[in-house]
């Protein structure tokens, strides 16, 4: 069963405004018009209980006080012990009341880059057969679109359109954001890429959430469900080759390749050299980005595949009208040959970018800096390992990442 939602998208006025963009997004689907973001992100303040731009409290509350009086549900905040659970919360929202849920996602950040979490919006599911209710966990949850309202995830800058009053182009400056999906495999053969690289517990400490799941969905209670997640075995690393065998397969066995979006996108491309990133917040996380382009400079699709032996499509991202940033990707031969003998200066000391400095894969953290794995890392480890230098696949280079707050 596919099922998704019409949902606008809208990306954040400005960074950690994640939660309000989701409320904006849903307010605006469920008959409210188009709030003003920092609107809702002011409900949202009123109604926090913990110190984050957007607790699990806040967005509830924000969406309860301003819904329109024609929907006559409420949101309720769940936070579970087992990220099934949570996600089985999120079909039952879609499926059944036709409500986009929001997820907290990227919450272990294990001692780097401390973070509360981001929220992003589930507007599609796939699962095996329908479910028979919200306590029902029969049923396979094969995948899930999101919207991911970080704003680089859509058009690399946190600006609106000159006639663009509220940033939602298709609705006042003909600019269509309709087609922002990226998809999240749960359950395909092999892989898990929802639950070990989006739906991970809260690691706040001292919070009320930590270690908790969180989602903010319908009313109805869940059913408990406590699979065990599979650890990634850290065995050896694909090869590029294989990654990208990895990923045409992964498209055919998902259905990607006949869902409209990706369909559109994929049409006229082919495979380009894929990415190896590592995650630095998660132990064994390692991935390829696998970029299928018409030319070096339109890349409508990016696939992100588990880069240890046995790997699986983990998610995708589709751009079915232009090109995704890496069309414009700053490679390593250009980060070699553009930044190397650049000086930056940290604290005080001035220091030289070198060549042997530079890390062998890209890497990435949620962060403020990047709210999502297609925006890596080159990392330049400086001063004799003493300082780190980020620059990020768009060229933006950073002497240090800061953690989310929603």
């Amino acid at each position: 069963m596919f099922l998704r939602l019409p949902i606008k998208y809208h990306r954040e006025d400005n960074p950690n405004l994640s939660g309000a963009a989701c409320g904006q997004m849903v307010l605006y689907s469920i008959g409210k018009g188009i709030p003003a973001q920092q609107q809702v992100a002011a409900s949202i303040a009123g109604h926090n209980t913990e110190s984050w731009n957007c607790d699990p409290n806040g967005l509830k509350g924000a969406l309860n006080a301003l819904k329109p009086a024609s929907f006559a549900n409420h949101f309720v905040t769940y936070s579970e012990n087992t990220p099934h659970t949570v996600s089985r919360k999120l079909v039952w929202t879609v499926y059944h009341y036709g409500v986009a849920p929001a997820a907290l996602v990227f919450g272990s950040s294990h001692g780097y880059a401390p973070s509360n979490g981001h929220w992003v919006l589930v507007t599609s599911i796939t699962t095996d057969k329908a479910p028979a209710g919200p306590t029902d966990t029969s049923y396979k949850i094969l995948s899930f679109e999101i919207h991911n309202p970080w704003a680089a995830t859509v058009q690399g800058a946190y600006q609106h359109y000159p006639t663009d009053k509220c940033g939602w182009g298709a609705e006042q400056s003909g600019k269509d954001w309709g087609w922002q999906f990226q998809y999240v495999a749960f359950s395909t053969p092999g892989g898990n890429g929802w639950i070990q690289n989006y739906m991970l517990p809260v690691p706040f400490q001292g919070s009320q959430w930590q270690g908790k799941y969180v989602a903010v969905c319908d009313p109805d209670a869940p059913g408990v469900d406590d699979t065990e997640t599979p650890a990634i075995e850290a065995t050896r690393i694909l090869t590029a080759e294989e990654a990208t065998e990895v990923a045409m397969e992964g498209l055919r066995q998902t259905g990607l390749v006949e869902r409209d979006v990706w369909q559109h996108a994929l049409a006229g491309t082919e495979p380009g050299d894929p990415i190896l990133v590592e995650r630095m917040d998660l132990p064994n996380h390692v991935y390829y980005i696998v970029p299928f382009q018409t030319n070096r400079d339109r890349v409508p699709v990016l696939v992100n595949v588990d880069a240890f032996h046995g790997g699986t499509l983990a998610d995708s991202l589709a751009h079915p009208r232009g090109s995704t940033h890496f069309g414009g990707a700053m490679t390593r031969q250009r980060v070699l040959d553009e930044l190397v003998g650049m000086e930056v200066e940290i604290d005080g000391k001035t220091l030289t970018l070198n060549a042997d400095d530079l890390h062998p894969s890209m890497v990435w953290v949620p962060c403020r800096e990047s709210e999502s794995p297609y925006w890596p890392f080159h990392l330049f480890n400086v001063g004799h390992g003493d300082f780190t230098i980020f620059v990020r696949i768009d060229g933006a280079i950073f002497t240090e990442l800061h953690g989310l707050h929603g």
